[in-house]
């Protein structure tokens, strides 16, 4: 899964510094802050929330056959 995340430029900034001090990529260094501060979820609720995002792209492949 990939994405996009804005945030504003004093942050970036800060985050390439650390990143540069530590010798890590900002990406590497914002995905382990992101980790840590967004625990993985209890198996259930994953569950959950995967059957949610799978019926939900099977909606929009009706849709899109339907439109299409």
């Amino acid at each position: 899964m990939s994405l996009t995340l804005t945030i504003p430029d004093e942050m970036a900034r800060d985050a390439r510094a650390i990143a540069r001090d530590s010798g890590d990529t900002v990406e590497g260094l914002l995905l382990r802050a992101l980790q840590a501060h967004f625990p993985p979820l209890p198996p259930d609720l994953k569950a959950e929330f995967d059957a949610w995002e799978q019926a939900s792209d099977e909606d929009s492949a009706d849709q899109w056959e339907s439109t299409g």
